[in-house]
C-alpha cells in the first residue's frame, strides 16, 4: 500500500494523469499476442469514484473490501449483506479518510514508544508514521516481541524501525526515477 500511496503523491505534485485499470490475473503469467479490452468486473463500474482509491484512502475498511472481493465471482446473500452493511458504514463515516495531498516531496518520519505499557507482559509498544509531504504514506504499531530495559531501548527500537521503512522508501523513490 506505501507503493501507491507513494507513487499518487508523486502524481499529483507533478501533474501527472493518473488512470486504473484491472488487469485478470490469466494475463499476468504468459506472454500476451492478441489485442485485450480491459474492464471493471460487472458491478464495480465506477469512473468517478474508483474502489481502489477509497480502499487507499481508508485502511479501516481495506480488509473487508479484501474479503468481499473474494467472493465477487459467486457471492452468496451473506456477501450482500456484508457489502450493505460496509456500504452504510461508509455512508456514516464519509467524512474519515487519509488525504493525498499535491505539496513538497519532502519525507519525513515521527516515532514514539510506550515502555512497559502492556501491563500483563511489560512489553513496550513502538509505532511510526512517515509522510511525503502532508501526505501519510506508511506506518506501523507493533508491540515488541521483547521486553524494553529502558524506556531509551525501546525508543531506540522505534526510531530503528522508523529508519528501515525511510530506507527502503528512498530506494523505492530512487528506482521510479532511473
Amino acid at each position: 500500500m506505501p507503493t501507491i500511496r507513494v507513487f499518487l503523491t508523486i502524481a499529483m505534485h507533478h501533474k501527472w494523469p493518473v488512470h486504473q485499470m484491472d488487469v485478470a490475473s490469466a494475463f499476468l503469467h504468459d506472454d500476451l499476442n492478441e489485442t485485450a479490452y480491459m474492464t471493471q468486473p460487472r458491478g464495480f463500474e465506477d469512473n468517478l469514484y474508483p474502489k481502489h482509491y477509497l480502499t487507499i484512502t481508508r485502511p479501516d475498511i481495506a480488509y473487508a473490501v479484501n474479503v468481499l472481493c473474494q467472493h465477487m465471482h459467486d457471492p452468496q446473500s451473506t456477501h450482500f449483506h456484508l457489502l450493505k452493511r460496509l456500504l452504510r458504514y461508509i455512508q456514516g463515516t464519509a467524512h474519515f479518510g487519509l488525504p493525498i495531498f499535491a505539496d513538497s516531496l519532502q519525507l519525513r518520519s515521527l516515532s514514539d514508544a510506550d515502555w512497559a505499557g502492556d501491563t500483563v507482559t511489560r512489553r513496550s509498544t513502538f509505532g511510526y508514521c512517515t509522510f511525503l509531504g502532508s501526505t501519510l504514506i506508511s506506518w506501523s504499531v507493533k508491540r515488541q516481541h521483547t521486553i524494553a530495559r529502558s524506556s531509551t531501548e525501546a525508543e531506540y527500537r522505534a526510531v530503528a524501525a522508523a529508519t528501515t521503512d525511510i530506507l527502503w522508501l528512498r530506494s523505492l523513490h530512487i528506482s521510479m526515477f532511473l
